[in-house]
């Protein structure tokens, strides 16, 4: 007899295992399958073992910084001993996983699942077939590296992240990555840092050219990378590679070549749906491959959710949670909750820390707000004069009329702590009178909220224009 839950989950990655746990801590029967390591891309490729790296890269930054200030030393960074620290660590969170979904009531199920039918899926594991049931199903089977098309991953040195992870033990001297986004800056700043030359090429005319991150952010990460030494190619691409015993030489569009000892590929991921045979579950892909999902988050089979990187949308962790807690509400409880992604922060931890949430200038221009952004850097900040930091800045974009926050970017050593401020201001009723009604510690990077905004709040303070009936308009997935 085939075993029924309530709710199957595919993929212990962060959106998985959060669905899971939502479900059964609300008293329904789970199941979650995962036919690779527990925790996904985010333990085991992405978040967790690149933000053991960069704490060290922006270790070495700080010694630098404070060198002759009352600290005299200098940095001498170990390559292979972070790698193995980072290798530690992520073998020991593991190890926690499954224990942890076992004491919620989770069964855990180690295979390769596939559907059968829309509540039916078979499962492959040690050579053995079984099938179980379930009213709802949640896909969070993630991502993978995308391949590029003329640059194969076939000559040693040439890599995507994910091996990048598993298989990197040694620094090597010369880098190239292939790709200016998250991936490409965040790791071309811990190799440099640890001694590589590193080149980033990005066939856009910017770095970080993402949904919800401004050009003045990606010009402020550009301008740092420029004065570490890392070199920037903009409007360029990678064409081939012919490789020798000594090096790797690529060609690049511009018409200039260089050899590099590694490669890393970061032009982008792909969902993995590969074995899934979603065809026997009526459920639909888009022409790059990911499912197709409903604002709800359910896909064109009732019943089914997909939620994460095997969707359309942020390919982050943090949109994996906040997948997971819309889609494990709807379809456990009805269609209650829709996707809006102005809620979730965007972080990049790079030489430059860059946090950003809801609508930039132009997005919110788009959603027909009367736009305008409140500006300042972080020169003036108490907190960046005792840190001998000052490179950043706060931008907060709100409605004109009414004052009420649309969302915001911040650049500096606290963004990704203090991006939540803006987060909660979005919500809030208050418009900018949010960031003035707190209480703040002093000195602290968060006192610059209210330093920032406190000469805009008196036209809103004294009109009647406090009563926000807010729209939140969400922004639109790109294509």
């Amino acid at each position: 007899m085939n075993k029924h839950y309530d709710l199957i989950v595919i993929g212990c990655g962060a959106a998985g295992y959060k669905s899971a746990i939502i479900a059964s801590q609300s008293g329904y029967s789970v199941a979650i399958i995962e036919k690779s390591k527990a925790g996904g891309t985010c333990l085991n490729q992405g978040c967790i073992p690149k933000e053991s790296l960069t704490r060290v890269a922006k270790l070495v930054d700080d010694i630098k910084t404070f060198n002759g200030l009352g600290l005299n030393c200098t940095a001498n960074p170990n390559f292979t001993d972070a790698i193995t620290h980072k290798d530690k660590l992520v073998n020991s969170i593991g190890k926690t996983i499954q224990p942890w979904l076992k004491q919620l009531g989770i069964h855990y199920i180690q295979g390769n699942a596939s559907f059968i039918n829309k509540n039916t899926l078979s499962i492959i594991s040690d050579n053995e077939q079984s099938t179980i049931i379930g009213d709802r199903i949640i896909i969070a089977t993630g991502s993978k590296p995308k391949k590029h098309p003329t640059i194969p991953l076939l000559a040693p040195g040439i890599i995507n992240s994910a091996e990048f992870m598993h298989d990197i033990k040694t620094l090597p001297r010369r880098v190239l990555f292939i790709g200016g986004g998250c991936i490409g800056t965040e790791l071309g700043f811990v190799l440099h840092q640890f001694g590589s030359e590193v080149t980033i090429v990005e066939a856009s005319n910017r770095l970080l050219n993402l949904p919800g991150i401004p050009e003045r952010a990606s010009a402020a990460l550009e301008r740092k990378f420029k004065q570490l030494g890392v070199t920037v190619k903009k409007n360029a691409r990678a064409i081939t590679e012919v490789s020798s015993d000594t090096s790797i030489n690529v060609l690049f569009s511009d018409g200039t070549a260089a050899g590099f000892d590694m490669v890393l590929i970061a032009i982008g991921r792909k969902a993995n749906t590969d074995d899934l045979q979603l065809e026997n579950a009526g459920i639909n892909i888009d022409k790059n491959g990911f499912i197709i999902t409903d604002e709800y988050l359910e896909t064109s089979s009732s019943g089914i959710y997909a939620i994460g990187d095997v969707k359309k949308g942020p390919m982050t962790a943090n949109a994996a949670f906040f997948d997971a807690k819309i889609a494990t509400t709807n379809a456990l409880s009805g269609k209650k909750r829709k996707s809006n992604y102005n809620q979730v922060p965007i972080v990049v931890d790079s030489a430059l820390q860059i946090a950003s949430v809801g609508h930039t200038e132009e997005t919110a221009e788009d959603a027909g707000f009367d736009t305008e952004v409140i500006r300042t850097n972080l020169a003036g900040s108490i907190m960046g004069q005792l840190t001998n930091n000052v490179q950043g800045f706060i931008d907060i974009v709100h409605d004109e009329d009414t004052g009420e926050v649309l969302g915001g970017c911040i650049v500096g050593p606290q963004a990704r702590e203090m991006i939540h401020t803006i987060s909660a201001a979005s919500e809030s009723d208050k418009n900018l009178r949010f960031f003035t009604d707190l209480n703040y510690a002093h000195p602290s990077w968060n006192e610059e909220f209210e330093n920032t905004v406190s000469r805009y709040v008196k036209e809103f303070s004294v009109s009647e224009k406090t009563n926000i009936q807010a729209h939140k308009k969400p922004i639109k997935t790109p294509e």
